[in-house]
Parts: C-alpha cells; structure tokens; sequence
C-alpha cells in the first residue's frame, strides 16, 4: 500500500531486512498508520509513540526497536505459538500511547509529555478493542494500563520496559548491565511477559 512520507509525494513501505517473515508481502490493514497497525490480532502492543523510523517507514515499531520485538517474539512463538501464532510484528495489533510522530529535528522532543499521553485513552482502548491480552512497553506506554483496566475487557494488561536497545539497557527489571548484550536482555523481557499472562 503505498502512503504520503513527509514531503508528501506516495511511497510503498520497505520491509527491513533484519525479518524474514516481515520480509513478506504484507497488505495494510484497513485503517493502519504510521502510529497503528490494526492486524486482526488477541495481542496486542502498545509503545511511546511514533519517530522518524516509523514516519520513514509509514508503519510503527520500525528500526531498531521493531527488530528486538521480532526477536521477541520468535522466543514467545517458540513458549506460547496459541497466544503468539506468528514472529511477524505486523501480524499483531500495534498503537502508541502518542499518536503524533516525534523527533528532535522534527518536534525538539521524543516523547509527548505525560499530560498528554493520559488524554489518549479513549483512542487507544478503541484501537485495542478486541484484544484479549495488552502488552504496554515503556514507561509512557504503561501510563495508560489504569485506564484501560477500568474497561474490563481484558484479560491481562502486561507492563514491561521498552524493547528498544536504550530501554532494554536501562530498565532495572531486566538487570543486565553491559554493552552487547541484547539477547539476554530480550530473553529476560520475553520471561517478564510470560510470567505476566493469565
């Protein structure tokens, strides 16, 4: 599907190579953007918000951090294939706590102030509805899990760090202090989702 990048001409998105499976053909959703992905899913992932992979991509999670939830995800297909059926991100359903798209030389910032991560509620409950278990990844992420408990529409709301290198690196959940050392960090994360599910 091709979609508008920021100098407004049509372009088609490029699979990153790093993933085979997202290597493949894949048709847009209905209703997808460069902040949501709306896969007919019972997952489904919420992160910060767009930036400037995802606006160059036209799809969310791309770069760096779509990589480690790709890696992720093979980890949660080979320990839970009936939740997670497939290793392709973009075979789950993907909204960010911020829909706008954020970065330095674009907005000054990365991330949208908590005031106003907390006034996306509704957007994303009806974004997720039809999910049965909510991964919110990041602090910002993790904002919104109140709210979205207070629906009582699903079964688990799980709260993990950030996949992306810098939040897998910091996080004191994970504990892995270190350079190169990404595997055993998503390893761990993948442990903290798994513990979390009904």
């Amino acid at each position: 599907m091709a979609s508008k990048n920021p100098s407004g001409r049509e372009r088609a998105y490029v699979p990153e190579p790093s993933c085979a499976v997202c290597q493949q053909s894949l048709q847009t959703p209905k209703g997808s953007s460069v902040h949501a992905w709306k896969a007919d899913s019972d997952v489904g992932f919420v992160f910060s918000a767009p930036g400037q992979k995802e606006e160059n991509a036209v799809r969310p999670v791309a770069g760096q951090t779509g990589k480690n939830l790709c890696r992720a995800l093979r980890l949660l297909h080979q320990r839970c294939k009936s939740l997670f059926p497939s290793t392709c991100r973009y075979k789950y359903r993907i909204t960010n706590a911020w829909s706008d798209v954020e970065f330095e030389k674009k907005t000054g910032r990365s991330e949208a102030r908590n005031t106003e991560v907390l006034t996306q509620d509704q957007r994303v409950f009806r974004e997720l509805n039809g999910c049965r278990i909510i991964v919110f990844c990041g602090d910002k992420a993790i904002l919104l899990r109140t709210k979205l408990e207070q629906s009582g529409k699903f079964d688990a709301l799980v709260c993990l760090p950030h996949i992306g290198n810098l939040g897998l690196a910091n996080s004191t959940k994970i504990g892995i202090p270190g350079l190169h050392r990404n595997d055993e960090r998503i390893n761990k994360w993948v442990e903290l989702l798994i513990d979390q599910l009904p």
